[in-house]
C-alpha cells in the first residue's frame, strides 16, 4: 500500500508575495541609507573643498601682507587703498618682490670695465630661475644699486650661492658697485612698475572664476590670477599704533597702520543648504615706515 506524505508541498502564492514584500521593504531601506550616505559624502566634499580654499586664500593674503613695504622706496607706503579707492574689501600692497623671494650679495664687487653680465656671490639662490626679472637694491636706503631701476634678467645659477644676471650693457663704469649686503629681489614686472610690485586682493565673479561662485583674485602689476573659489566675503580692518582699529585708514597717514585684520567668509552650496565658515587672522606689518 502506497503512503502519501501530506507535508510534501511548495510555497503558496500568498507566501511568496509576503516574502517579496518583506524583501522589497529591506532593499528599500538599504537603498535609502545608501542615498543618504551619498548626499552626506557630497556635502562633506563640498565643505572640505570650501575650507581648503579659505585656507589657501588666507595664506596668500598673509604671506603678501608680511612682505608689504619690503625694499620699496622710503617715500612709498607699504599699503594703499584697493580697487576703486576701497580699503574695506580690497587692499593694495607695495613690495619689491610679490613672491617674497630675495638673495643677499655676500661680496663687494667693483666694476672697472663695461660688461653686460654680472655674477654675484649670494647667501642663497633658492627660488630664482633662469629668465626671472630681478631688482638690485641697497637695503639701508631702499634705493637701486644702479642709477635707475634697470631691467635685470637671471641668466644663470652656477651654484646654490651664486647668481648671474644680464643687464644688457647696464653695468657701466661709475654706475654703481654691488656691495656686500645689497639685495636681489625677484620681480613680477619691471616694465610698467619700476621700483616695486603692486599687488591687490579683491573678489570677482565670472571670467576664470567657476560659474555661480565668488572668487578671491590677486592682481600683480595688473595681471590677475584666481587664488581661491567658494569665497563669499572679504573684509579688511586696520590696527593703528595707538591700538584703535577701523576699516578706513586716514588717507593722509596710512603709515600709522601697525597690523591688518583679514576676515574671509566661505560658502558652499549643497543639497542640504549652504554651508558657511569664517576665517579671521591678524597680520602684523614687518616693514612700517
Amino acid at each position: 500500500m502506497k503512503v502519501v506524505n501530506s507535508n510534501n508541498r511548495g510555497f503558496s502564492l500568498v507566501e511568496i508575495l509576503v516574502v517579496l514584500a518583506m524583501l522589497g521593504i529591506v532593499l528599500g531601506a538599504i537603498f535609502s541609507l545608501y542615498i543618504a550616505h551619498l548626499k552626506n559624502a557630497y556635502v562633506q566634499d563640498e565643505t572640505i573643498e570650501m575650507q581648503q580654499n579659505l585656507r589657501m586664500a588666507m595664506e596668500s593674503i598673509t604671506s603678501t601682507l608680511k612682505n608689504a613695504g619690503t625694499l620699496v622706496p622710503l617715500t612709498t607706503t607699504p599699503l594703499a587703498a584697493g580697487i576703486f579707492g576701497n580699503w574695506t574689501s580690497s587692499v593694495t600692497i607695495n613690495t619689491a618682490s610679490s613672491d617674497g623671494i630675495y638673495a643677499r650679495a655676500t661680496k663687494t664687487k667693483t666694476r672697472t670695465t663695461v660688461y653686460a653680465m654680472y655674477s654675484s656671490a649670494v647667501d642663497s639662490s633658492s627660488g630664482f630661475a633662469n629668465g626671472d626679472r630681478v631688482r638690485l637694491i641697497k637695503p639701508l636706503t631702499d634705493t637701486p644699486v644702479f642709477a635707475t631701476y634697470t631691467t635685470l634678467i637671471v641668466s644663470g645659477i652656477p651654484a646654490s650661492q651664486s647668481l648671474s644676471v644680464n643687464g644688457s650693457g647696464a653695468f657701466a663704469v661709475g654706475d654703481g658697485d654691488v656691495a656686500n649686503g645689497d639685495m636681489f629681489a625677484k620681480a613680477a614686472s619691471l616694465t610698467a612698475h619700476g621700483p616695486f610690485d603692486i599687488v591687490q586682493f579683491y573678489l570677482v565673479t565670472g571670467g576664470s572664476c567657476p560659474a555661480n561662485q565668488t572668487c578671491l583674485a590677486r592682481s600683480t602689476n595688473g595681471s590677475e590670477d584666481i587664488i581661491a573659489s567658494y569665497i563669499s566675503k572679504l573684509r579688511f580692518s586696520y590696527v593703528y599704533e595707538d591700538g584703535t582699529e577701523d576699516s578706513v585708514p586716514p588717507s593722509s597717514s596710512p603709515n600709522t597702520i601697525r597690523a591688518v585684520r583679514v576676515t574671509l567668509d566661505g560658502t558652499a552650496a549643497t543639497s542640504s543648504g549652504p554651508k558657511n565658515k569664517q576665517l579671521t587672522s591678524l597680520i602684523m606689518l614687518r616693514n612700517k615706515r
